[in-house]
């Protein structure tokens, strides 16, 4: 996605919070993990860390209703610090009451993993380095869990769709399936430039 790199704003009395040590995991689900995180690694999400850092922050693995498990960061020291920009966010009752009446044209856009689109500023990144059974990393793309990222997030969203006429998004968020509902009003052509329109920016 085509947006600023993604910052972490810490107020004046910050206390840094570090880890010497991964939260204990269940042994099942250890290569699990490893999976995941070799995933993340080969996919340009995370990094090695093997300078020191001021934060390190602890992982939780909860399992997948369908299967698997999630490597989550457990941001929660972290973000009794964080700055949050606090983007108001549309209700879903107020996207479609702005629309008009006959707008009949729907689409869905898959936004499963949308944080990770968004780039992290490189002097932010050792905030988001978290340890686990196979060493510390950090992360390059926004991470889940921090307080700014999803009003961020929303914002460049929103920004994304600035310039579609009689379009609508609605968030549909879940822990599984993150989901982006665009709404359009008018002919079958105008419906597709305008997802064209949006999936180019």
């Amino acid at each position: 996605m085509q947006c600023e790199p993604i910052k972490i704003e810490l107020r004046e009395d910050a206390v840094p919070f570090a880890l010497s040590h991964p939260r204990a995991i269940p042994y099942s689900r250890v290569p699990l993990v490893e999976k995941e995180i070799k995933d993340m690694l080969n996919r340009g999400i995370i990094e090695k860390v093997t300078h020191p850092t001021d934060w390190v922050s602890s992982i939780v693995t909860p399992p997948k209703p369908s299967g698997g498990i999630r490597v989550c960061q457990d941001y929660r020291k972290l973000n009794e610090f964080v700055k949050r920009p606090w983007y108001p966010m549309k209700t879903p009752s107020m996207v479609i009451d702005s629309l008009p009446k006959n707008a009949k044209w729907f689409t869905t856009i898959d936004a499963k993993n949308g944080y990770w689109m968004l780039p992290l500023d490189e002097e932010s990144r050792d905030l988001t380095t978290f340890i686990c059974p196979s060493g510390r990393y950090r992360f390059l793309r926004a991470p889940m869990g921090l307080v700014n990222v999803q009003d961020r997030f929303d914002q460049i969203i929103d920004e994304t769709f600035e310039g579609t006429p009689n379009t609508g998004v609605i968030r549909k968020i879940s822990s599984s399936e993150p989901r982006i509902l665009m709404n359009i009003s008018g002919s079958p052509l105008r419906f597709c430039k305008n997802v064209a329109t949006v999936e180019s920016r």
